[in-house]
């Protein structure tokens, strides 16, 4: 037995021993499995040719006395190892934090994630299994939910949650394989999902997003799915599944946001790719920092590849599109990449401190979690002039 599959059972036993499996749940989490398996040693075999093709080149011109052909001295490049073709250059910081929250000022105690509604109220999830509504300077407002598997209790994993344009609160329910559905006060309205691989059901559901007309976005870290729900709860359409024939949806989904065209933005880290989907399901627009083109020096965030992964996409009412890297939230360092409506890199915090991209409300201010799940940051955030 695999270790995914041992990992998939284990979770099964100790949070939903009441849950009979789905029999189409393991063959079809090992088939994403193995396809992501042999997504990344097919990147990491070219990594090495283009590694080897390096050092090819830098021994013929060291040969040559520095020139050969008219081919220049190869100059340093950045760090972070990841190839360009354009110029390196550097990047503005574009963040300042205006207001640190720590968890002994609220009583959160390590905050997991924090969505923000139209009224410019934030909504943090924590690791003691509570929603905390903050005003939008910061202050305590209510607390509520709790360990468990009841109407209104949580077995959250990341913490995920989102308020809909009705100011609706939704949380990814992970443990317990469902979506919960609350008041902005915190009143227990509905749930959706299941444990399951069929129309509607999650095995692992780990992002939502929620947008126009209440249609929810869930994406499913196990399944490696994206799944949209119409406002009563019913599956409209789902990626990723084995027949999925679409490269760009096939891998692990991290849900940023609906645009001002109604276009769900998520990064796929397994195809490195931030990618924009209408709401029917079709992909109209996508971009990796090949089509952005943008190298930068040590002191920038890394431009070609995402080389230290795409695991979150967020977008903001001006169309700035903030990318985080894939380190785990205990990692001291993070970075963070802003790409303007055409996708060229414009700003970031190289080795920063946000663990995911930031989340805007009304008054285009950002918040996110610091490393560690330490605390939470609003943030102004000023795009450098062109």
């Amino acid at each position: 037995m695999s270790r995914l599959d041992d990992q998939l059972r284990e979770s099964l036993h100790n949070i939903a021993a009441d849950i009979t499996p789905d029999p189409r749940d393991l063959p079809a989490v090992r088939h994403r499995h193995d396809l992501a398996r042999r997504r990344t040693r097919r990147a990491a075999a070219c990594g090495v040719l283009a590694v080897a093709g390096l050092i090819a080149v830098v021994v013929i011109t060291l040969g040559h006395g520095g020139r050969a052909g008219g081919i220049a001295p190869v100059e340093p490049g950045p760090t972070h190892g990841s190839p360009t073709d354009a110029p390196l250059r550097q990047v503005v910081n574009p963040f300042s934090i205006q207001r640190t929250i720590t968890g002994t000022d609220v009583g959160i105690d390590r905050p997991l994630k924090v969505a923000v509604a139209p009224n410019g109220h934030v909504y943090v999830s924590d690791r003691r299994q509570h929603v905390t509504e903050l005003t939008a300077t910061g202050e305590l407002v209510r607390r509520w939910g709790g360990p468990g598997t009841r109407p209104g209790r949580f077995r959250l994993y990341s913490g995920a949650l989102a308020v809909g344009p009705d100011n609706r609160v939704y949380v990814a329910d992970t443990g317990n394989f469902r979506i919960q559905v609350f008041s902005s006060t915190g009143r227990y309205l509905a749930q959706y999902g299941g444990y399951g691989q069929g129309p509607g059901k999650f095995v692992w559901p780990s992002d939502i997003v929620v947008g126009p007309y209440g249609i929810m976005y869930v994406a499913d870290d196990r399944a490696a799915t994206v799944t949209a729900l119409s406002r009563d709860g019913r599956q409209l359409w789902r990626h990723g599944t084995p027949a999925e024939t679409d490269p760009d949806l096939l891998g692990h989904e991290h849900l940023g946001g609906v645009d001002a065209q109604g276009r769900l933005v998520t990064a796929n880290d397994d195809a490195g790719k931030v990618v924009f989907l209408n709401p029917r399901g079709r992909v109209v627009d996508y971009f990796s920092t090949d089509e952005a083109g943008a190298g930068v020096d040590n002191t920038g965030v890394p431009g070609r590849h995402f080389p230290n992964g795409a695991c979150g996409a967020t977008i903001d009412e001006h169309g700035y599109v903030y990318v985080a890297s894939c380190e785990e939230s205990y990692a001291a360092h993070h970075d963070t990449a802003v790409y303007d409506a055409d996708h060229h890199l414009v700003a970031g915090w190289r080795r920063g401190t946000l663990v995911d991209a930031p989340v805007f409300g009304p008054t285009g201010s950002g918040w996110a979690v610091t490393s560690g799940n330490r605390a939470l940051v609003e943030l102004t955030v000023k795009i450098p002039e062109k």
